[in-house]
């Protein structure tokens, strides 16, 4: 009886992780991450950037987003704004978080067009049903 039990209990729990796996994959593959390899826990928070290990781990917990804040990350190219978005987007994910990676021109553009179009109110862009849209001109990551 007991090899019973085990087996199950090994079935289910391999299961769950299965489903897990694919959902991270299908929500990571619906973000679009320009950067899908950025993960939140490699950023380096220095003082030259500007971040803090403080704030890093305080918007790793994606707080702000079930808060319905916003997050702007500037600064002068190459710093790694868009490197940030893309690991916020990444732990959001991760967090089981509908996410659209967007950068700022391409935002605009796409908005534009759904306002030609008469779509714009319906669609939201592909924002309406995401937890949290990253826009990124290398500028800016914004909560929808």
């Amino acid at each position: 009886m007991f090899n019973a039990a085990f087996r199950l209990t090994l079935l289910v729990e391999s299961e769950h992780l299965a489903r897990d796996s694919r959902r991270l994959t299908r929500l990571l593959k619906q973000a679009q991450l320009r950067i899908s390899d950025a993960r939140v826990e490699d950023i380096e928070a220095s003082a030259p950037r500007g971040l803090d290990k403080a704030t890093v781990q305080q918007l790793s917990s994606c707080r702000w987003i079930h808060e319905h804040l916003n997050v702007l990350l500037s600064g002068a190219t190459g710093v790694g704004k868009s490197y940030v978005a893309c690991a916020l987007g990444h732990m959001a994910c991760r967090q089981g978080l509908k996410v659209l990676y967007r950068r700022v021109p391409r935002l605009f553009d796409e908005l534009a067009l759904a306002r030609a179009e008469g779509s714009y109110a319906a669609s939201g862009a592909g924002l309406h049903d995401r937890e949290s849209g990253f826009h990124g001109a290398g500028t800016r990551t914004v909560r929808r």
